[in-house]
């Protein structure tokens, strides 16, 4: 009897790990099962992204005329319906996003101006207070930039990369304490590869600053280059290099489950790719998933109770919002 039990036990535990391996090996095979939900109320490209409180929120950019908006409008998925919020006090693009619980900040970017044009950059830092629906100003970054990275890390905001008013690429790296305004900015290591138009997110207490890329329009290169950020070090160190160089990424750039997404992009001027690649901090490794369904870069996206959004985008400036939900395949 107890060797039958012994034997019993032991084909028992062989089975649980014959599921448990069929069961890892099938949720490492991920796809993305693409679909489309209520359009935005306005089609744009270079627009800034947020979400907060399970809720997408697409800020400025320009309209399919290149002009830059002010426009403010969220996302709600549990209701599949668009509202208009507060205007943002400039006509705005390419500023970085961070956010917090109840606020949302923009720094720097692209300002329209009331003549017509626009200035490539601005010393800006505005704020929305998301339960009252207004905006502030909050204490400007010490220089002018345009298309850099932003962070929120533990009530510190990291402005980084960018380029200034002459669209020259700069590496500056400052951080703002929520909890001491009044010091103002304060001057940290710069970002290795000064570059702009690049995605950033945080993972495990690091910012890392991802692709972008040098100059700009006809001219511009691509960049494959990772940095991550550690606060206890306070340096820049670089990982694993994207597979291909890529920027117009800022505003669709996030995480799910500790990996960081990049939804769309260009890999030279005006031309976008559809591609999702996602990295792995601990593998330090890049891999990629399905891809949207069509070409888009500069496109708002962010990822809400499972399911991944991707709003508007260059080159067709159209209203399509794409919601990807993840399907596990054997």
């Amino acid at each position: 009897m107890r060797y039958r039990r012994k034997q019993t036990i032991a084909i028992a535990f062989i089975a649980i790990i014959f599921v448990v391996l069929n069961t890892v090996k099938s949720l490492a095979a991920t796809e993305i099962k693409w679909t489309t939900v209520a359009p935005s109320p306005v089609g744009t490209g270079e627009a800034m992204s947020a979400v907060v409180g399970g809720k997408l929120y697409q800020l400025g950019g320009y309209t399919s005329q290149w002009r830059p908006t002010n426009r403010v409008d969220v996302y709600d998925p549990v209701t599949n319906t668009w509202k208009r919020l507060a205007d943002i006090p400039i006509r705005i693009t390419h500023a970085g996003v961070a956010a917090d619980a109840g606020n949302i900040y923009l720094a720097g970017g692209y300002v329209g101006k009331p003549e017509g044009g626009q200035l490539f950059a601005t010393r800006k830092v505005l704020r929305y207070n998301i339960a009252t629906n207004t905006w502030s100003e909050m204490p400007p970054l010490p220089q002018a930039r345009g298309s850099g990275g932003f962070s929120n890390l533990k009530r510190e905001l990291h402005f980084f990369g960018g380029a200034d008013l002459n669209r020259i690429d700069r590496g500056d790296h400052w951080i703002l304490k929520l909890d001491n305004m009044a010091a103002g900015w304060q001057t940290a290591a710069p970002l290795p590869n000064p570059r702009s138009h690049l995605g950033d997110a945080i993972v495990n207490g690091k910012i890392y600053a991802i692709g972008g890329q040098h100059s700009y329009d006809d001219y511009l290169t691509t960049q494959n280059t990772v940095h991550a950020w550690n606060p206890t070090t306070k340096q820049w160190t670089r990982v694993a290099n994207l597979p291909q160089g890529r920027s117009h990424i800022g505003a669709a750039t996030f995480v799910i489950n500790g990996e960081i997404y990049l939804v769309g992009g260009e890999v030279r001027h005006k031309l976008a790719v559809k591609k999702v690649t996602v990295y792995n901090p601990k593998t330090n490794s890049w891999r990629e998933l399905t891809p949207l369904p069509t070409q888009r870069h500069s496109g708002v996206g962010g990822f809400i109770n499972g399911s991944i959004y991707y709003s508007s985008g260059a080159p067709a400036f159209d209203k399509t919002v794409y919601r990807g939900r993840f399907q596990f395949v054997s």
